[in-house]
């Protein structure tokens, strides 16, 4: 399976978690996941707009493409043990 996943809505001119499903319903056997980051930055006029309407827009806040992963949730044994 091979996607492309959008993470950026009106919320995203602040650092918080978010949940990304990668895969579900999978046979029970081993599976690799591999995530890559796009190099050109998303449309991010929703959340500028949204921090601008708020008083809370720092244009540095929005520079580059970053992913921050705070955990990741696997439902079975990771392999190696």
């Amino acid at each position: 399976m091979v996607g492309v996943r959008k993470q950026v809505d009106r919320w995203s001119y602040y650092h918080r978690l978010a949940g990304m499903g990668l895969a579900s319903r999978l046979a029970d056997a081993e599976h690799t996941i591999t995530v890559e980051l796009l190099p050109d930055p998303p449309d991010r006029t929703v959340p500028i707009e949204e921090a601008q309407r708020l008083n809370q827009y720092d244009p540095a806040a929005f520079e580059g493409v970053a992913l921050y992963i705070g955990a990741i949730r696997i439902v079975g044994e990771p392999a190696g043990g």
